[in-house]
């Protein structure tokens, strides 16, 4: 908008508040828009590129991580379960962050319509 007090996002991961009050809670709902992934039966898989968020790329490298050294028959076995309990930390980490994904919908319009 035009308008010198509307909210603007001049770039993908900006967003300009003009007046902002310490009063006012902005709650921020992003969706991710990305290609949708298309395999056929001459794709390469080792060319396909998979979005994923900066915040779950730790787990995911951890997670491969246990699976490769848990499934060794040395005694690199006991290292996946140190990596295990690294991912798992991670995770954690990601929730009292409030870093993951909610997949929660809700329909509010009957509320906002006046609707008992």
């Amino acid at each position: 908008s035009d308008k010198y007090w509307a909210v603007n996002t001049p770039s993908f991961d900006t967003i300009q508040v003009p007046y902002p009050e310490k009063e006012n809670q902005m709650i921020i709902t992003y969706r991710a828009d990305h290609d949708p992934i298309v395999i056929t039966e001459t794709s390469n898989l080792n060319d396909i590129y998979v979005p994923i968020s900066p915040s779950y790329l730790e787990p995911l490298l951890l997670y491969i991580a246990a699976r490769v050294y848990t499934n060794m028959t040395t005694n690199e076995g006991n290292e996946g379960n140190n990596y295990t309990a690294k991912f798992e930390a991670s995770i954690k980490q990601i929730e009292q962050l409030n870093l993951k994904t909610n997949v929660d919908t809700q329909n509010i319009k009957l509320d906002e319509n006046g609707w008992v």
